[in-house]
């Protein structure tokens, strides 16, 4: 038995965006590797919420898409994979630094 109907709850998700993000991110983010990703992520999330409501205006429908069912249905192991190594945390320069580092040329 749910404590809140359906409406408090979503209600809820979209005045509390980060606790949306966070709840839906969970399963993703298992490793620290992942958690750190998905720290640095969040903004760029929001930004595509805000880039597909913007979509939905221009096209002339009433934008109707809340933020917490966006990100029920955000594919973050996509957005992980299709991020620059960089960004989530993968450098090559961790299991390849400068040698002048390692023998002082």
């Amino acid at each position: 038995m749910a404590i809140f109907d359906r409406d408090f709850a979503q209600f809820f998700l979209e005045q509390m965006p980060r606790a949306a993000y966070e709840s839906a991110a969970k399963p993703f983010g298992g490793t620290p590797q992942r958690r750190r990703f998905l720290d640095r992520n969040y903004e760029d999330t929001f930004n595509q919420y805000l880039g597909q409501l913007g979509g939905q205006a221009r096209e002339g429908f009433v934008p109707d898409l809340n933020w917490g069912d966006f990100t029920q249905n955000f594919d973050f192991n996509r957005a992980f994979y299709q991020s620059p190594r960089e960004q989530r945390g993968d450098s090559e320069r961790q299991f390849n630094p400068n040698t002048r580092f390692l023998y002082g040329f």
